[in-house]
């Protein structure tokens, strides 16, 4: 079961790359988590509504893929901050 989730990128979080980098960015938190993918690492963050244990969560993943996962983790944190200017608060509703 554990092989379909890391196929199909189950499970809420973690499970990257293990360099999972965390920032608050305008009352958000960003918590950059790369994706390992054929030896590259894919552009994943998850965009959090506040730091509460059980707030309001979006995840951005883009085809972009990099060689390493501190280069993915600090463009995942570029793309999301340019998310919440953009949409704020619509991004959870």
């Amino acid at each position: 079961m554990s092989f379909l989730k890391n196929l199909f990128g189950g499970g809420s979080q973690g499970g990257g790359s293990g360099s999972v980098r965390r920032e608050t960015y305008k009352d958000y938190v960003i918590e950059a988590d790369p994706m390992p993918e054929g030896g590259q690492f894919r552009l994943r963050a998850y965009i959090l509504q506040s730091d509460a244990p059980d707030a309001p969560r979006e995840t951005v993943i883009r085809a972009d893929l990099f060689t390493s996962a501190d280069q993915a983790a600090e463009f995942a944190v570029m793309k999301a901050r340019q998310g919440i200017d953009e949409q704020g608060n619509s991004l959870f509703g």
